[in-house]
């Protein structure tokens, strides 16, 4: 069996996001998988990280069904390859715990958040890219669970770490929307306005296109949207909505930066254009979370709406 290249492995794996194509991503990794399939009890180093990464590709497409189960299986062999007190395990369970948090099972996210801390501070653990990866991660859970104070102490402890670390641009941007996401949620407009102008410069400034710049563009829009600024927040939505398409399918971020899409369209008058956007946003949110989902049922209404308005509107 040869040995696992893993740095010939991530230069393809980098090239296939890279060109934007997700389902080559899915086929190139599923094969790989089947290939290390067969070499199990040997080296499993190949296996485990396919799983992980297609893992993760699952889980930014919101197809946590297969997400989740990728990922235990790579967890049973990574323990037999590095032991619980390592930090390859304490990464894994922070990448594990978001999936469960983005699937909306804040108990165990939270669960497998604590896990990961107790690790990196029993190993003594100093990176500033796993550290405060895990703290922008364990923020949002704050947030979602409405610990505000929290969920600002975490990602100003991010942002520290990444400041002080080099190289560590696009993760540091990314924490800054973030934090600017979560200071506009508060009410915070100012300090909102100068973190994300700053998370954008930081964007702009890399040489590719990162996979959270949409993000921020996302955040523009609907900051622009309250302003009345309709053009500018139309623009940053759709750059936002195709790079989230190019880059990970028409998943829950697309298809939540298209009803915000609707949402402009309807506050401009051009219903026709909102209805379109409300439709696509509520077939990407059917396709990840099923036809009774609650975000279904919202764009229904908001369809209808604007139905009702352009039925008046003719007569």
């Amino acid at each position: 069996m040869a040995e696992f290249n893993s740095e010939e492995f991530y230069n393809e794996l980098d090239g296939l996001y890279a060109s934007g194509a997700s389902a080559d991503v899915e086929t190139f990794l599923l094969e790989r998988i089947n290939a290390s399939r067969e070499n199990r009890g040997g080296d499993n180093a190949e296996h485990m990280v396919c799983l992980n990464e297609l893992a993760s590709l699952y889980r930014g497409q919101s197809r946590f069904g297969e997400s989740f189960r990728c990922y235990e299986e790579a967890e049973e062999i990574l323990l037999d390859l590095f032991g619980e007190s390592t930090a390859h395990y304490a990464t894994f369970l922070n990448n594990k715990a978001s999936a469960h948090r983005m699937a909306g099972d804040y108990e165990n996210a939270l669960f497998l958040y604590n896990k990961a801390i107790r690790i990196y501070k029993d190993i003594n653990e100093t990176d500033a890219y796993l550290l405060a990866g895990l703290l922008n991660n364990v923020s949002s859970l704050y947030r979602q669970i409405n610990k505000n104070d929290d969920a600002v102490e975490a990602l100003l402890g991010a942002v520290k770490m990444l400041k002080s670390a080099s190289g560590l641009e696009d993760e540091l941007a990314t924490t800054m929307v973030n934090l600017a996401s979560l200071y506009h949620s508060i009410g915070e407009g100012d300090l909102a306005a100068e973190t994300l102008n700053g998370s954008i410069e930081l964007f702009r400034g890399l040489s590719y296109e990162s996979a959270h710049y949409p993000a921020a563009l996302n955040l523009l829009g609907i900051i622009e949207m309250k302003k009345g600024n309709y053009s500018g927040a139309i623009d940053a939505l759709e750059q936002g909505a195709g790079l989230v398409k190019k880059i990970f399918s028409e998943n829950i971020d697309y298809a939540t930066m298209k009803k915000n899409l609707g949402d402009v369209y309807v506050l401009t008058g051009d219903t026709e254009r909102a209805i379109n956007e409300f439709g696509a946003a509520r077939s990407a949110f059917v396709r990840a979370m099923g036809e009774d989902c609650e975000a279904a049922k919202e764009l229904d209404a908001k369809i209808e709406g604007c139905s009702r308005k352009r039925t008046r509107g003719k007569e």
